[in-house]
């Protein structure tokens, strides 16, 4: 029989990996939205209460963003059912 350590850690592995591909998804499906056009000044910073946060380097580009809200947030959903919103906010990108 397993040890109970053993079962922790390969669901803890499975809920990494699962994660991790969900992070990878929203990556490609972010560039594919964007088209370019803007994505090297942004960076998706997490997940939050069925939010997606969404860094901008600069408070002209967090007004762009804010214009196209309402497309990304429907094209984003179409992928991701479970977004709820998009938040934008200005920070770190690199």
């Amino acid at each position: 029989m397993d040890e109970i350590k053993d079962i922790v850690q390969q669901v803890i592995g499975k809920l990494a990996q699962e994660k991790q591909s969900d992070s990878e998804k929203i990556q490609l499906t972010w560039k594919e939205i964007l088209k370019n056009e803007g994505v090297e000044h942004t960076k998706i910073s997490g997940w939050k209460d069925r939010k997606l946060i969404v860094s901008v380097e600069s408070s002209a580009w967090l007004y762009q963003f804010q214009l196209k809200k309402k497309k990304i947030l429907l094209q984003l959903q179409k992928a991701f059912p479970e977004i709820e919103n998009v938040y934008f906010k200005i920070g770190t990108v690199s």
